[in-house]
């Protein structure tokens, strides 16, 4: 009998049709109508390729699965599923009690799950936009965007070795000095002083020079800068030690309540479900609960293998045998 193999059937499917995907070998039974693929005896269907997809975050599943590989793997890794379960059936491997509590608990958690989901969707949302609204209005410092800070620098480097710490410092200070007395000069201090690899292409020149994307020091010394032309004094970092000379700064804008709407709602609806699921499970949690203490201490030590010593018992055996050395 002929077969192919799966990964034929994935491709052929998003070459021409999903209708396409079930198409048989020769002398092969068509699959049953819902059923994705079918290997020795077993199937996958559509329900189970749901409840595979409700272990995927709902904001991920279309990407997840719009990517053949992915689908491929996941039918594949539901058959191998099947076709082991099937084999401990027959091998009567659901009969073992450690096996049955196992399922049990399977099912304890999958229903565990299933009333979250449904209490999570039966919860009613407040109006976000107006929250939203009332909340950008009270926090409009959260919503700046800072404005584009363009530097000049010169690095005294320390990372080549070409100069100690004290020596890269106190050259530093001499171009922070004459870069004060003569600002209008800063690019032949450039020239002359910084050893900046870069400066052959953009002649000390940073754009974006107060972002996140710079080293933190760097940027925090370039967004102190206000006034054209102002020098900063030598900052320090990893790379050694810069002066900084402000060339441009572009103001500081507040966006607009329509560019951060969906932010914030997105923000302020996840935090209201968290909250209300962490309220709805802390009211099991809260409940009266009663436990054999002995049962429970003996769950420490219940899977520790033969000569097990814990962490607990080997520091105060090693105390024990510092006091006895001193002694």
């Amino acid at each position: 009998m002929q077969t192919y193999k799966l990964s034929g059937f994935i491709a052929l499917a998003f070459l021409t049709s999903v209708a396409n995907f079930g198409y048989a070998a020769e002398n092969q039974k068509p699959l049953k109508p819902g059923v994705v693929a079918a290997q020795e005896g077993v199937e996958v269907t559509l329900q189970d390729v749901d409840a595979e997809a409700a272990n995927i975050p709902e904001a991920d599943r279309a990407g997840f699965f719009d990517n053949p590989k992915r689908i491929e793997s996941t039918i594949l890794n539901i058959l191998q599923k099947k076709q082991l379960a099937a084999q401990a059936r027959a091998q009567h491997l659901d009969r073992d009690a450690v096996v049955k509590t196992q399922i049990d608990l399977a099912v304890t958690t999958a229903l565990a799950r299933a009333a979250a989901e449904h209490y999570r969707q039966q919860i009613k949302l407040p109006d976000f936009d107006q929250l939203a609204k009332e909340y950008y209005a009270g926090h409009k410092d959260e919503f700046v965007k800072k404005g584009d800070v363009v530097v000049e620098h010169v690095l005294i480097g320390t990372k080549d070795k070409s100069h100690t710490d004290s020596e890269a410092k106190e050259l530093a200070d001499k171009v922070e000095a004459e870069a004060k007395a003569h600002p209008d000069r800063f690019e032949n201090l450039v020239e002359k002083y910084s050893n900046d690899p870069s400066k052959s292409t953009n002649h000390g020149r940073i754009e974006n020079a107060s972002s996140a994307q710079m080293v933190k020091r760097f940027g925090e010394a370039a967004d102190a800068l206000h006034t054209t032309g102002e020098i900063s004094p030598v900052v320090k970092t990893e790379f050694g030690y810069h002066v900084l000379k402000l060339i441009e700064r572009s103001p500081d804008e507040t966006l607009p309540f329509d560019t951060v709407r969906q932010g914030i709602v997105s923000r302020m609806k996840k935090n209201f479900i968290d909250d209300r699921m962490t309220q709805y499970t802390n009211e099991f949690r809260g409940k009266p609960l009663q436990a054999n203490p002995d049962l429970v201490a003996s769950l420490r030590t219940r899977y520790a293998p033969e000569g097990y010593v814990s962490p607990a018992e080997a520091a105060a055996k090693g105390r024990e045998e510092r006091k006895a050395d001193q002694h």
